[in-house]
């Protein structure tokens, strides 16, 4: 999954129910209901209601509210997911690079 989603429901006694769910691609439905969509690969919001959010609009600063208050779980594996990936690229790309200095030389 990529991106970490949550939706908010009004119900009839007025409180509200708290929805999170992990997607791997965004459909238009949820775009249009989401209130906080974040993308753990590119590490960036693609939405973020302004009145959900008080100061800057920074992707960590987002990610560590939702990690420390209620989805810590959740977005430690997403967070790790992303990490080991950005590593074996950068390794990828490190071989590929020594491959082609040896080549030209």
């Amino acid at each position: 999954m990529r991106y970490f989603v949550v939706e908010y429901y009004q119900r009839p006694d007025g409180k509200y129910d708290e929805k999170a769910m992990l997607e791997e691609r965004i459909k238009p439905k949820t775009l249009q209901r989401a209130m906080v969509i974040l993308d753990y690969q590119d590490r960036k919001i693609v939405k973020l209601r302004a009145d959900l959010a008080a100061g800057p609009r920074d992707f960590d600063r987002i990610s560590t509210f939702f990690k420390n208050n209620r989805y810590g779980e959740v977005i430690g594996k997403l967070e790790e997911k992303y990490q080991l990936l950005d590593a074996a690229v950068a390794a990828v790309q490190s071989t590929a690079k020594k491959e082609v200095e040896e080549n030209t030389n």
